[in-house]
């Protein structure tokens, strides 16, 4: 695994509540950019919540990589799975559809790992 961090959102049904995660994802102050994944996970949604993710992520600057993925299966552990499959960075963040990320919250964590592997 690659130094970073992929941020997961799984949802079901989560056009409603989704914006503001993806918001403050995309609001994230990043030393670099290139460490750092979005996943989103759409568990069997059926209220248009792929295609309202991605008008949303065609609208903002987003800094970072981003992938849709889906999971016909559903159940948050096969949403949650299939996104760890997915994760290309040592870290994995699992971010509800329905919370909001301190703009720091990124930076503070990937700092905190390279001080740690200072101290080896």
């Amino acid at each position: 695994m690659q130094f970073g961090i992929s941020i997961t959102i799984c949802t079901y049904n989560g056009k409603q509540r989704i914006q503001k995660a993806i918001a403050s994802i995309a609001n994230q102050k990043l030393y670099n950019p290139e460490y750092v994944e979005l996943i989103i996970v759409d568990n069997a949604s059926i209220d248009g919540t792929v295609e309202y993710c991605e008008m949303i992520l065609k609208a903002i600057n987003l800094k970072m990589r981003y992938r849709i993925l889906l999971e016909p299966k559903a159940g948050a552990v096969n949403a949650r799975y299939k996104a760890l499959q997915a994760a290309q960075y040592n870290w994995l963040l699992i971010c509800d559809d329905d919370n909001e990320l301190d703009e720091n919250y990124i930076k503070l964590v990937l700092w905190v790992e390279k001080e740690l592997l200072f101290l080896k």
